[in-house]
């Protein structure tokens, strides 16, 4: 063994007891949201009293951090290796139908934790904020490094576009009692194109999909039915940029 190799010990049993809390906590939170969850709740399905909460985070913000960040890693680990195992030049297809897959949309608990708690991150301590924040710039970092332009300037905003698409179809699929499978099915057929998500000419990017009328066009043109995407990018945009908070701003609130 060389000296630089390291001996993965055992979890000890309070180790064991935090990863369980954090375990219930990252489900629960992605459920119910950050409101609807609470120390006792959590304590109960982890199978613990409520008076051992404290032994394991200093308080509920501090959980609610801990859940954030392993609800982000859990989702941007499963992101990652969908896209590990998908063909060559084929990633970001499979990131996209993985993501959109009626499966997704039924697992909220499991799921993306942008998707399922965007909208409530601005009212969140900053530490929970920061955890959150992470975790989505890795998401936006793991979608640019599939995108044509990765490498070249501009690559991580321009990943936003197809990002903030994602993120608010899933919500609307999710929010509506219709049945909008094909709709979430066209948006996906959409997406999956890397053309369809950024821009032909090469330069994709919020500016261009939302204040560039030909740039809107280019987008749009191949058929009517592209605009059921179109509500659901807007959403996607409000909810990530609503979401997305700069560490240094988080750190003075």
């Amino acid at each position: 063994m060389k000296k630089t190799d390291k001996i993965k010990l055992p979890l000890t049993r309070k180790e064991i007891t935090h990863e369980r809390i954090l375990e219930v906590a990252a489900r629960a939170i992605r459920r119910s949201g950050y409101d609807g969850t609470g120390v006792a709740h959590i304590m109960k399905e982890a199978g613990l009293t409520h008076g051992g909460f404290y032994a394991h985070f200093a308080s509920r913000e501090a959980m609610l951090a801990e859940a954030a960040d392993r609800a982000g890693a859990e989702s941007v680990a499963t992101l990652t290796k969908i896209a590990s195992a998908a063909p060559a030049n084929q990633a970001l297809e499979s990131l996209i139908g993985a993501y959109l897959s009626k499966a997704h949309v039924e697992r909220s608990d499991t799921g993306c934790p942008l998707a399922a708690l965007g909208s409530e991150m601005p009212r969140q301590a900053s530490e929970v904020r920061l955890a959150a924040t992470r975790r989505i710039k890795e998401m936006v970092d793991l979608v640019a490094r599939q995108s044509p332009d990765w490498g070249q300037p501009g690559a991580h905003e321009h990943a936003l576009v197809p990002v903030a698409m994602l993120v608010g179809t899933l919500i609307m699929a999710r929010a509506v009692d219709d049945e909008i499978d094909d709709a979430v099915a066209l948006v996906a057929d959409d997406l999956r194109p890397a053309r369809a998500v950024f821009h032909p000419d090469g330069r994709a990017g919020l500016a261009v999909l939302l204040h560039d009328t030909s740039g809107r066009n280019t987008f749009l043109k191949q058929g009517s039915h592209h605009c059921v995407g179109l509500p659901f990018f807007e959403i996607g945009i409000e909810i990530f940029l609503a979401s997305l908070q700069d560490k240094a701003e988080s750190c003075h609130d």
